[in-house]
């Protein structure tokens, strides 16, 4: 009879989960059926669960699971798809790209061949302005497009729709109060020309709405809505520098019509997506509370994400020379060496989300296929694959790298100190694409806090050290506590994520 019974609760256990990884969720699942230590004890004869649970688990290992037969088909429809994720992928990053370019574009052509695109003392406020719209709604893109995402998923619009309107008010209160206070700082310090202040601050303003809003449109399908919206404004601004309108009134004018268009295709998708989906029951809104302690690590790691890409451009700006008038300024030769490893990034980093993507899905099919007996085996192969990944990214940074800098150093006349700055920074830059990578696989697998305890360090290296010895030495030195702080990042994150694939079992059982 006691045969029967174990027979009958291990038949229970295979169908719930035929491919158990070890006892402990053999024993949860027995704990889920309702047995109790006193029933396994009456029932079984073993003094608790947990010994059921082993026992089970110990007569198990040399069972022959049913194996998944289910092969991937090669042919042009998974072609397809495979293109389409990979731009799913890639214009989400893409984007914060498209600015550095259309920015270094403006400071090194002209039009006619004879008027400069930007006044040379516009250039450093504007460059400033990015930065910080970037740094100050990086936070709320992240909250915005997590949040954002499993609502759609739940088929929930209203509530999306309601809860990426409260981030973007508050991402927007946010961005004013930082404008109006580095406004009044600007002027008391006389960082720049009052006009130039004003110029930056608008610009500022817009870049920050815009960034959060195209988080909002990065949540709805097709994916060639940015890049459109983007194309669109492009066109305008061409059209209307070519027309005899000042470049910075383009400019401004382009970024104008991004946020129009964006604007209107949200309030359409949304409506169109509301009505679709009228009938579906709606969800209450969470409690404040929870909202801010589930969403508070991604906060974090969005405003230390890009404070981390831009905090030794602010530490070299801030070591001119007292004897120079100025109180910030970016050195033309640092910000262009480290502007072409900024684009080779951000370009980069896109490439990055696929491979990541690709990654987890082969983790989670394999997962679905590994008996207790190879758990081993997918570690290996986990490690082996990720290692592949980094070879991957390390052979493109080199070739596109290396093409950029050979088309601006012939194309543009740049100094051996530029070229000097550009190299270091296309290093760091592999290297904190490294962390990044590390970051979004312990993300997917729900540890946000050991991404926090590996950026926030290498933050705080790359601002302390970076200012320590730009002040001290020069500012070019700054780009070294960049690479510093990258190494810890992915130094420290890489073991994390090493420790993850020696127990992928675990790691894929508890996220």
């Amino acid at each position: 009879m006691q045969n029967n019974e174990l027979a009958e609760i291990t038949q229970a256990i295979i169908e719930i989960n035929p491919h158990p990884l070890n006892y402990w969720e053999i024993t949860a699942i027995i704990e889920s059926l309702g047995y109790t230590d006193y029933i396994v004890q009456a029932e079984f004869g073993f003094p608790n669960v947990l010994l059921l649970g082993q026992y089970i688990y110990q007569q198990l290992i040399d069972t022959e699971f049913p194996k998944n037969t289910n092969q991937p088909s090669f042919g042009w429809k998974t072609f397809s798809k495979e293109v389409y994720y990979f731009f799913e992928q890639f214009s989400h990053s893409f984007i914060y790209a498209i600015p550095w370019i259309a920015m270094f574009i403006l400071e090194h052509s002209s039009f006619n061949r004879t008027v400069s695109v930007l006044p040379p003392d516009l250039a450093a406020p504007l460059s400033l302005a990015l930065m910080m719209s970037l740094i100050v709604s990086g936070g709320f893109i992240q909250i915005i497009a997590r949040r954002g995402q499993v609502y759609l998923n739940l088929g929930e619009i209203e509530l999306a729709k309601k809860t990426c309107g409260q981030f973007i008010i508050m991402g927007l209160s946010a961005t004013i109060i930082v404008g109006f206070i580095g406004l009044l700082l600007g002027f008391y310090r006389s960082l720049f020309p009052d006009q130039y202040l004003i110029i930056a601050a608008i610009y500022y303003l817009f870049l920050s709405l815009l960034w959060m809003l195209c988080a909002i449109i990065s949540l709805q399908k097709p994916v060639w809505y940015i890049p459109l919206i983007f194309i669109i404004s492009g066109i305008a601004f061409v059209v209307l520098t070519y027309l005899g309108i000042n470049v910075l009134i383009g400019q401004i004018a382009a970024l104008v019509c991004s946020l129009v268009l964006i604007i209107g295709l949200i309030a359409i998708r949304f409506e169109y997506s509301r009505n679709k989906d009228k009938d579906t029951a709606k969800m209450q809104m969470p409690r404040f509370p929870v909202l801010v302690y589930s969403l508070a690590p991604y906060f974090c790691y969005g405003l230390a994400y890009f404070s981390f890409l831009f905090a030794d451009r602010i530490t070299a700006g801030s070591a001119i020379s007292f004897s120079s008038g100025l109180n910030f300024a970016l050195n033309l030769e640092y910000k262009t060496g480290m502007d072409l490893a900024l684009l080779n990034f951000l370009i980069l980093i896109a490439i990055t989300e696929y491979l990541h993507y690709k990654f987890m899905h082969y983790w989670y099919r394999k997962a679905k296929e590994v008996s207790i007996t190879n758990i081993v085996e997918l570690s290996n192969k986990l490690y082996k694959y990720y290692l592949l990944i980094i070879l991957i990214v390390f052979f493109i940074y080199l070739f596109l790298g290396s093409s950029i800098v050979f088309f601006i150093f012939h194309k543009y006349i740049l100094t051996s100190k530029t070229l000097e700055i550009a190299i270091i920074g296309l290093v760091g830059y592999f290297i904190f694409t490294v962390g990044l990578l590390n970051s979004m696989v312990l993300f997917s697998l729900a540890r946000p806090t050991l991404v926090l305890k590996a950026i926030i360090p290498g933050l705080l290296i790359n601002l302390f050290l970076g200012y320590f010895l730009s002040h001290i030495f020069a500012n070019y030195y700054a780009s070294l506590g960049f690479v510093l702080g990258a190494i810890f990042f992915a130094s420290y994150s890489l073991r994390k994520v090493q420790a993850i694939l020696s127990h992928p079992d675990y790691a894929y059982y508890a996220s």
